[in-house]
């Protein structure tokens, strides 16, 4: 049998989007697999990885990678949020970034593919994935970068607010800025890279908004993008933990020399104009980045493309999945779910694929889609189905696995994959998450941190989506089911099931 070809992996984080996800697109699949570090010397949440590892685990194994797929916020910083926390020097961080180059001389023929996110600016004060200052004054560094970047643009602001914001944000404002410096300054000299180590590069914006620190970084790195003629190689849209997968399904795809064609349809025609929560740009152009980063086009036609991607939206703003079954927020205009539904199981029949992003909620997914697919019997038959956190986690969740399974065909993996989805968008993120939260007193513990109730707030969980969902999608529990629970970060935002098919 032919030997596989070997993509190496430095994923974005330890949690299970980021190190699992990507395992569970090529787990069995006959061509490719992933290389990846240990994942208990990935650090975890504020404790970063350790650097020597990360340096020996890439050097290591560049004679056998055919690929890499690599994390340049790992690379530098040793994870997502120790990023946001370091005080690491300009010198240490060139020479980190310095391992790309010692990897492309060790293997000349090795393909980088990398991402590198551009730091977030929160607009709530919370310390828990920020610097300590930030509980006290995150809201406030927001609004003041949201002011700044108005008053220079010769905007209106309220100059009274902004003095306000300095003075609450004073002997913090400093250390966040000259980070946030540093940080752009290391994204552009991974775009200066471009071309002779790294083969092609994503900027996602985790929390994107329209004006502040963020907004002013991006278009830094824009223009030195742009100055270097490279644009070619880089893609930039909102998004975070789905990139490790868009990039692994984009190198897959680029070796096969194949460019899977995606027809999107909607469930009403405004939704490509939506702005979702947590970013800066409507939905339809988000989306055709995700496909081209993702190594895919978009096709014109039903019958030229090879998946169609059924995308769930709304008019109106974004509501948080969890307020579904709360009866005081639900979305008032007609989404016409049953026409959307009844397409989707017409496109199936006729013998296409058909691909499900599900972005009406943020946070979770929607729990009237759920129980439409359910209830027509095809649930099970979507090539995959995403909505969980952002609408750009969602989309390039949907996109990577459909793409994979169109061109590889649905193997076991992937149909595990898809129930997975299930049981944690639809089942934990839009039901179960909710419903433990609201008894974390009862264990005496709480929501950002689980204390050492961990393992019984994870049973709590597991039992209730299967609960849920045998209600919900009946379907899918009859043939899948929740074999183990974890909270990772030991809080109640994530959960990581092992879900298999019953014996």
């Amino acid at each position: 049998m032919k030997n596989k070809k070997n993509i190496l992996m430095l994923p974005l984080d330890e949690r299970p989007c980021n190190y699992l996800f990507p395992l569970r697109l090529l787990e069995d699949n006959p061509e490719y697999r992933l290389i990846m570090p240990e994942r208990n010397r990935l650090g975890m949440m504020k404790k970063p990885a350790d650097p020597d590892y990360i340096k020996s685990f890439l050097l290591d194994h560049a004679n056998e990678a055919d690929i890499a797929v690599i994390s340049v916020d790992m690379l530098l910083y040793g994870g997502l949020l120790y990023g946001r926390l370091h005080h690491f020097t300009a010198e240490e961080l060139s020479n980190r970034l310095s391992v790309l180059r010692t990897l492309k001389e060790r293997n000349p023929a090795l393909r980088i593919y990398a991402f590198q996110l551009i730091m977030r600016c929160p607009q709530y004060s919370s310390s828990e994935e920020e610097p300590d200052y930030y509980e006290d004054c995150g809201r406030e560094i927001f609004l003041l970068g949201e002011a700044y970047h108005k008053r220079k643009l010769g905007l209106p602001v309220d100059e009274k607010l902004i003095a306000e914001y300095e003075k609450k944000t004073a002997g913090s404002l400093g250390d966040y800025l000259t980070r946030r410096k540093l940080n752009t300054d290391m994204n552009m000299r991974t775009v200066d890279l471009l071309g002779d180590v790294i083969d092609y590069l994503v900027i996602p914006q985790d929390d994107s908004s329209l004006y502040g620190f963020i907004k002013e970084d991006q278009q830094r790195i824009y223009g030195h993008v742009q100055k270097s003629g490279k644009e070619h190689l880089v893609q930039s849209y909102p998004g975070a933990d789905e990139v490790g997968m868009t990039l692994v399904c984009r190198a897959v795809l680029k070796d096969r020399g194949v460019c899977p064609s995606i027809k999107p349809i909607y469930n009403t025609e405004c939704v490509p104009q939506m702005v979702p929560k947590f970013e800066d740009r409507e939905l339809g152009q988000s989306l055709a980045s995700q496909i081209e980063a993702a190594g895919c086009r978009i096709a014109k036609e039903n019958e030229e493309a090879d998946f169609i991607l059924a995308v769930n939206g709304v008019e109106e703003t974004q509501l948080e999945a969890p307020m579904q079954e709360s009866g005081e927020c639900a979305y008032v205009k007609d989404r016409r779910l049953f026409d959307f539904v009844g397409r989707i199981g017409r496109e199936i029949r006729a013998g296409k694929k058909v691909a499900v992003a599900d972005v009406a909620y943020g946070n979770g997914g929607d729990l009237k889609l759920a129980s439409l697919l359910e209830r027509a019997g095809i649930s099970l038959d979507v090539l995959s189905y995403g909505g969980w956190n952002t609408s750009g986690n969602t989309l390039g969740t949907v996109i990577s696995a459909a793409a994979l399974s169109a061109v590889f065909g649905r193997t076991e993996g992937m149909e595990r994959f898809l129930a997975l989805r299930y049981y944690e968008d639809v089942g934990f993120c839009a039901h179960s998450r909710l419903y433990a939260a609201e008894r974390l007193g009862d264990y005496g513990c709480g929501y950002r941190d689980l204390g050492n109730k961990g393992g019984e707030i994870s049973e709590l969980v597991r039992n209730e989506t299967q609960h849920y969902l045998g209600g919900l999608m009946p379907s899918l529990v009859s043939r899948y089911e929740i074999n183990g629970c974890k909270m990772p970060w030991n809080r109640m935002f994530e959960t990581e099931f092992e879900v298999n098919a019953r014996s």
